[in-house]
């Protein structure tokens, strides 16, 4: 991105060519941005106190292995987000871990020479952090295979129906956004075309009140739904089609 930028800096200083073409509006968008993070990368020492414990001729051998293995573990996290609306569409979170079987002990132990046949003996800690990642993005294709938007009543960023002290949602507000249905259609759109039709004439300003309640329930019984006066799903799909 850097290197973009600065070959737009030199177009706009008037450096580069003017067939150049480096116009603007030619970025293509990211539509989802990725966020990789370590939660931790670490060695866990020793990892062969088990081996170590049996007796004998096989415990002496089975020792000297015990005595170099080590074990590496990493532990990592992505994010995918949607750049335009800012929502988390996916999280997930990835494991690696390996044991290196150093046995130069064991050649020691027998004086046969100390030459490392350990598999993971030269493997550096970036690996590790790598198998994590794709683990990690393993579980982020299955989480957005099964992805599902987040619906929220009178839609997202509008306010939630966990208020804090001092905020400026009123109690009766939150039970508006409450009470609006599913999807994104609010209870200020129930109003405002309940004042079309003709039932409502209050004020279009999303909180629940008995004026609101007469007016679904009026619409509610001339269009043969069950006469609740709440703004249901059925209520709301016969709002739409009209």
């Amino acid at each position: 991105m850097n290197s973009m930028m600065g070959e737009r800096d030199l177009n706009a200083s008037g450096e580069l060519r003017q067939s150049s073409h480096m116009d603007k509006r030619q970025m293509v968008a990211a539509d989802y941005i990725v966020t990789p993070s370590i939660q931790f990368s670490q060695g866990t020492g020793r990892a062969g106190g088990a081996l170590a414990a049996v007796s004998g001729s096989y415990g002496a051998i089975l020792g000297a292995i015990a005595g170099s293995m080590k074990s590496n573990e990493a532990s990592t996290t992505m994010m995918l987000t949607d750049s335009r609306s800012s929502v988390q569409v996916a999280a997930a979170q990835g494991s690696a871990k390996n044991i290196d079987f150093g046995v130069a002990g064991l050649f020691d132990h027998f004086g046969s020479g100390g030459a490392s046949l350990g598999a993971y003996s030269e493997t550096p800690e970036g690996k590790v952090i790598a198998a994590a990642f794709l683990d990690a993005y393993n579980q982020m294709v299955k989480a957005v295979r099964e992805y599902a938007p987040q619906r929220v009543a009178g839609g997202l960023g509008t306010g939630g129906n966990l208020s804090v002290d001092g905020a400026g949602n009123s109690s009766a507000a939150i039970m508006g956004r409450a009470a609006s249905g599913a999807g994104d259609y609010s209870l200020a759109d129930a109003q405002r075309k309940l004042a079309q039709l003709g039932l409502y004439s209050s004020k279009v300003d999303g909180v629940p009140g008995p004026g609101t309640n007469r007016a679904i329930s009026t619409f509610q019984k001339a269009n043969g739904l069950s006469v609740t006066g709440q703004l249901d799903a059925a209520t709301i799909d016969a709002l739409q089609a009209r």
